[in-house]
C-alpha cells in the first residue's frame, strides 16, 4: 500500500481565499497585478478569436461563379 503525501494534493479544487485588508494598500503593486490580468484576458480573447476565424475561412472557398 501506498503512504499518503503531506500537502495539498496537486489537483485539488476546493480552494478558498481569504482577502487580507490594509490600511495602506500597495497601489503600484495592484495595478500591475490588474494589468496583468487584463492582458491576459486579452491574450485568451484574441487566441479565440484567431482559432474562430480561421475555422470560418477555410469553409469559405472560392466565390466566383
Amino acid at each position: 500500500m501506498e503512504k499518503r503525501k503531506r500537502g495539498r494534493p496537486m489537483a485539488s479544487h476546493d480552494v478558498k481565499v481569504t482577502p487580507e485588508f490594509r490600511e495602506n494598500p500597495d497601489v503600484e503593486k495592484l495595478a500591475r497585478a490588474l494589468i496583468a490580468v487584463a492582458m491576459s484576458i486579452a491574450q485568451k480573447k484574441e487566441a479565440e478569436e484567431k482559432t474562430t476565424q480561421k475555422s470560418h475561412d477555410e469553409g469559405k472557398g472560392d466565390d466566383m461563379t
